[in-house]
């Protein structure tokens, strides 16, 4: 049967090691795995206060300045959103006074034509010197 090796305790190298720590791979005799594990819950300890802190901290001093509404981004978003507006407004407006514009125009146009029509069958009806020319260019002139 083979001997095993003794491994003496890193902490005290009186001890024979039996107790291993899986993290550290030191193997440590009863005494010194407790001290050693009293230590590594220190040390989480610790870390848990750092994360306190700084969490504390960001609630407290950095996500207050999270709020979307109080970036100034936001604020720029803002005025561009009224700067479109304001464009999309003036644009909208010179687009209906264009229309105008062009309704009255174009009125005014039809209005002249059918006058000038009228104007034309009325000289034609009076005089009763008319043919059938005459009558095709009337039919032509209502059709445009």
């Amino acid at each position: 049967m083979a001997m095993a090796t003794t491994v003496l305790c890193p902490d005290c190298d009186k001890q024979e090691g039996i107790v291993p720590c899986l993290g550290c791979k030191k193997i440590f005799c009863v005494k010194h795995f407790q001290t050693h594990r009293q230590n590594l819950s220190l040390e989480l300890e610790h870390v848990v206060t750092r994360r306190n802190t700084l969490q504390e901290h960001y609630y407290n001093t950095i996500a207050p300045t999270f709020e979307p509404t109080k970036l100034e981004a936001w604020n720029t978003i803002d005025q561009w959103e009224q700067e479109i507006k304001e464009q999309a407004r003036q644009i909208a407006d010179e687009a209906r006074k264009q229309l105008d514009q062009y309704s009255k125009q174009s009125r005014t146009q039809i209005e002249h034509k059918l006058n000038q029509i009228t104007e034309t069958i009325q000289q034609k009806m009076e005089r009763e010197n008319f043919i059938e020319e005459d009558i095709e260019k009337l039919v032509h002139q209502i059709d445009e």
